[in-house]
């Protein structure tokens, strides 16, 4: 397993009985299941006593939960990988209060609240354009600290994977600025 820093999440997570659920922040981890394939996925880390995959990170990845045989199956690959079941007390979180006035509408449209899968981009009829004028403007690259370089281009692949960025060959160039 794999992990990056911990940056700020604005996800508010609540218990099944309403009470709020401390967030510490997100984390984009690669999980090794075994596989043979990478699982890259971004982590809310919480105040809870035991780790959750979710429903949403197993439909993401195609993948199958045999219990009868203690096994993950990858349906992609039809790899699969053996596992335990381990006995624990039964979880639920909500990301809104049961309490809150809105609690109805919220359970009503769920997918209002729930998180989108890495990779998911909004489907939209705009687009966008940047009309240009003029010689392209070009700066010269910085060099950059070798942490920030490894962040740089850890998030660069993560965007590319996701198929938000893609590499470019354009004249119009600028110095990566990282805060």
């Amino acid at each position: 397993m794999k992990s990056d820093k911990v940056k700020p999440s604005a996800v508010k997570l609540y218990a099944a009985n309403g009470t709020a659920i401390e967030v510490y922040g997100e984390v984009l981890i690669k999980v090794n299941l075994g596989l043979r394939r990478e699982f890259l996925w971004t982590f809310i880390i919480a105040d809870v006593a035991s780790g959750i995959i979710g429903a949403d990170f197993i439909c993401n990845f195609d993948l199958l939960i045999d219990l009868k045989r203690n096994r993950l199956i990858d349906n992609t690959t039809r790899l699969d990988s053996v596992g335990s079941l381990t006995l624990t007390r039964d979880y639920s979180i909500k990301t809104f209060s049961a309490v809150s006035p809105y609690a109805s509408i919220l359970a009503e449209f769920p997918s209002i609240t729930r998180l989108a899968p890495p990779g998911t981009v909004s489907q939209s009829s705009i687009v966008h354009r940047i009309v240009t004028t003029g010689q392209p403007v070009y700066a010269r690259p910085r060099r950059l600290a070798p942490d920030k370089l490894d962040a740089a281009r850890t998030e660069f692949e993560h965007l590319m994977k996701l198929g938000i960025c893609r590499p470019s060959s354009s004249n119009w160039a600028s110095p990566l600025h990282m805060v």
